[in-house]
Protein backbone atom coordinates (compact mmCIF):
# COMPACT_ATOMS: atom_id res chain seq x y z
CA UNK A 1 0.00 0.00 0.00
CA UNK A 2 1.63 3.61 -1.17
CA UNK A 3 -0.56 5.78 0.67
CA UNK A 4 -1.18 6.32 3.63
CA UNK A 5 -4.33 7.26 6.09
CA UNK A 6 -3.83 10.87 7.09
CA UNK A 7 -5.87 10.44 9.98
CA UNK A 8 -4.89 10.18 13.60
CA UNK A 9 -4.63 6.30 13.39
CA UNK A 10 -3.96 4.17 17.20
CA UNK A 11 -5.36 1.17 16.24
CA UNK A 12 -3.48 -1.77 14.75
CA UNK A 13 -4.75 -2.86 11.33
CA UNK A 14 -6.85 -5.99 10.78
CA UNK A 15 -6.85 -7.70 7.03
CA UNK A 16 -9.59 -9.73 5.81
CA UNK A 17 -9.22 -13.41 4.86
CA UNK A 18 -8.91 -12.44 0.99
CA UNK A 19 -6.13 -9.92 1.79
CA UNK A 20 -7.70 -7.22 -0.41
CA UNK A 21 -8.73 -4.65 2.39
CA UNK A 22 -6.87 -3.59 5.44
CA UNK A 23 -9.61 -2.38 8.28
CA UNK A 24 -8.06 0.14 10.79
CA UNK A 25 -9.54 2.34 13.04
CA UNK A 26 -8.82 6.09 13.96
CA UNK A 27 -9.32 9.38 16.78
CA UNK A 28 -11.46 10.56 14.13
CA UNK A 29 -14.47 8.27 15.35
CA UNK A 30 -13.74 5.94 12.40
CA UNK A 31 -13.28 2.64 11.10
CA UNK A 32 -11.66 2.37 7.70
CA UNK A 33 -11.84 0.14 4.91
CA UNK A 34 -8.63 0.49 2.91
CA UNK A 35 -7.94 -1.25 -0.67
CA UNK A 36 -4.84 -3.32 0.52
CA UNK A 37 -2.94 -2.39 -2.81
CA UNK A 38 -3.52 1.19 -3.52
CA UNK A 39 -4.60 2.14 0.23
CA UNK A 40 -8.09 4.13 -1.68
CA UNK A 41 -10.99 4.06 0.87
CA UNK A 42 -13.98 1.64 0.39
CA UNK A 43 -15.85 3.12 3.21
CA UNK A 44 -16.24 4.30 6.70
CA UNK A 45 -18.37 3.95 9.46
CA UNK A 46 -18.60 6.56 11.67
CA UNK A 47 -18.55 4.97 15.64
CA UNK A 48 -19.26 8.15 17.34
CA UNK A 49 -15.83 7.76 19.77
CA UNK A 50 -12.55 7.36 18.86
CA UNK A 51 -10.68 3.64 18.15
CA UNK A 52 -7.79 2.63 20.00
CA UNK A 53 -8.16 -1.38 19.97
CA UNK A 54 -7.46 -2.83 16.86
CA UNK A 55 -10.44 -4.43 14.77
CA UNK A 56 -11.15 -7.78 14.25
CA UNK A 57 -12.37 -9.75 11.34
CA UNK A 58 -15.08 -12.64 11.71
CA UNK A 59 -16.25 -14.31 9.06
CA UNK A 60 -18.19 -11.24 6.79
CA UNK A 61 -18.13 -8.88 9.72
CA UNK A 62 -15.62 -6.66 11.78
CA UNK A 63 -15.63 -6.46 15.04
CA UNK A 64 -15.00 -2.84 17.03
CA UNK A 65 -15.11 -1.28 20.13
CA UNK A 66 -15.27 2.66 20.70
CA UNK A 67 -14.69 5.56 22.93
CA UNK A 68 -18.56 5.65 22.77
CA UNK A 69 -18.91 2.89 25.09
CA UNK A 70 -20.06 0.34 22.45
CA UNK A 71 -18.66 -2.85 20.71
CA UNK A 72 -19.62 -2.55 16.78
CA UNK A 73 -20.38 -5.87 14.60
CA UNK A 74 -19.83 -4.28 10.76
CA UNK A 75 -20.37 -5.51 7.38
CA UNK A 76 -17.17 -6.00 5.85
CA UNK A 77 -18.27 -5.72 2.13
CA UNK A 78 -20.14 -2.14 2.91
CA UNK A 79 -19.28 -0.92 5.92
CA UNK A 80 -22.86 -0.91 7.36
CA UNK A 81 -23.45 -2.07 10.76
CA UNK A 82 -25.00 -5.62 12.10
CA UNK A 83 -25.23 -5.12 15.78
CA UNK A 84 -24.26 -2.89 18.56
CA UNK A 85 -23.93 -3.81 22.22
CA UNK A 86 -23.22 -1.14 25.04
CA UNK A 87 -20.80 -1.42 27.47
CA UNK A 88 -20.07 1.28 30.52
CA UNK A 89 -16.86 2.25 29.49
CA UNK A 90 -14.90 3.32 27.19
CA UNK A 91 -14.43 0.08 24.70
CA UNK A 92 -10.87 0.15 24.19
CA UNK A 93 -10.21 -3.59 23.40
CA UNK A 94 -9.56 -5.75 21.07
CA UNK A 95 -12.36 -8.05 20.52
CA UNK A 96 -11.56 -11.55 20.80
CA UNK A 97 -13.84 -14.95 19.47
CA UNK A 98 -14.10 -18.04 21.00
CA UNK A 99 -16.44 -20.80 20.54
CA UNK A 100 -19.05 -18.74 18.60
CA UNK A 101 -18.87 -15.41 21.23
CA UNK A 102 -17.83 -12.55 21.46
CA UNK A 103 -15.74 -11.20 24.35
CA UNK A 104 -14.73 -7.60 24.86
CA UNK A 105 -13.41 -5.49 27.55
CA UNK A 106 -13.91 -1.64 28.67
CA UNK A 107 -11.72 0.84 30.27
CA UNK A 108 -12.12 1.56 34.20
CA UNK A 109 -12.65 4.99 34.68
CA UNK A 110 -9.60 7.75 35.47
CA UNK A 111 -12.74 8.73 38.48
CA UNK A 112 -12.83 4.89 40.15
CA UNK A 113 -8.66 5.20 39.31
CA UNK A 114 -8.46 7.50 41.64
CA UNK A 115 -10.68 6.59 44.18
CA UNK A 116 -14.05 7.98 43.03
CA UNK A 117 -17.19 7.04 41.19
CA UNK A 118 -17.13 5.85 37.74
CA UNK A 119 -17.00 2.88 35.59
CA UNK A 120 -14.57 0.29 37.57
CA UNK A 121 -14.08 -1.63 33.55
CA UNK A 122 -15.86 -5.19 32.80
CA UNK A 123 -16.23 -8.12 30.71
CA UNK A 124 -18.67 -8.74 27.79
CA UNK A 125 -19.61 -11.97 26.21
CA UNK A 126 -21.81 -11.82 23.37
CA UNK A 127 -23.14 -15.15 21.90
CA UNK A 128 -23.01 -16.78 19.72
CA UNK A 129 -21.09 -14.49 16.57
CA UNK A 130 -22.87 -13.02 13.89
CA UNK A 131 -20.37 -13.97 10.87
Amino acid sequence: MDRRHSGRVMSGPAVGPEAETVYIGSHDSRLYALDAETGTERWTFDTGGRITGCPTVVGDCLLVGSYDRSCYAVETRSGEAVWAVDGVGHVTSAPAVVDGAVYFTDRASDAHLSGGDGPTGGVYKIGPADG
